[in-house]
């Protein structure tokens, strides 16, 4: 087994994919092994494989027996394995199964994040205002 198969082993097994290596391994290491290729990586995001190279969609490969409601996105370069969790970003409201189109959680949001960059009506500008002029 190359090294590549053991980063190819690694992602399927960190996106819940272990039992399906003896089908998805070869499919992997076929596609990072192609030559000339730019930039190839491999999205898996529920319960579908997507292979790019750089920004260019190539193929997708959906497992059907995978139905998976895990909204984890596992990210796979050749190199790098990442995971990336949107409750992470999008906060609460997906936490929540509102969605990020929740009027309660946008408007939660919203008016907490004012109130952060509210100075009591001041207007520092450092560009102009203060008598700081950098014409000349």
């Amino acid at each position: 087994m190359s090294l590549l198969d053991d980063k190819i082993d690694l992602f399927l097994t960190q996106a819940a994919l272990a039992d399906r290596k003896a089908n998805y391994l070869p499919m992997l290491a076929a596609f990072f092994g192609e030559p000339g290729s730019e930039a190839p990586h491999v999205i898996y995001k529920r319960s579908v494989l997507y292979f790019f190279h750089g920004a260019k969609l190539m193929q997708t490969h959906p497992i059907v027996a995978a139905r998976s409601t895990d909204a984890t996105v596992y990210t796979f370069d050749g190199e790098r394995i990442g995971r990336i969790q949107p409750a992470y970003y999008l906060g609460t409201a997906t936490a929540g199964g509102k969605g990020a189109g929740s009027a309660g959680a946008a408007s939660g949001s919203a008016s907490s994040s004012f109130l952060l960059f509210d100075d009591g009506g001041s207007s520092n500008n450092n560009n102009n205002n203060n008598g700081n002029n950098n014409n000349g």
